[in-house]
């Protein structure tokens, strides 16, 4: 599974926790680790897009053919 589709899922799992009827300090737990983990995958896609931005695309093909 990408980190994307995770963070979707962490959104939507986000938008559900108040309507699954835990105790209170579930509930809080819950928000907190959905919270810290949305935080380290943005984080960690940030990092990614950035090491993306910094390579060097060619076109050219660094194969030869025989003459």
């Amino acid at each position: 599974m990408g980190k994307v589709k995770i963070v979707l899922f962490l959104g939507v799992l986000n938008i559900l926790v108040p309507f699954l009827g835990l105790p209170s300090a579930w509930k809080t737990a819950l928000f907190i680790l959905i919270g810290l983990s949305l935080i380290a995958l943005a984080y960690s896609l940030r990092e990614a897009k950035k090491q993306n931005a910094g390579e060097i695309k060619t076109g050219s093909s660094s194969d030869s053919y025989p003459g």
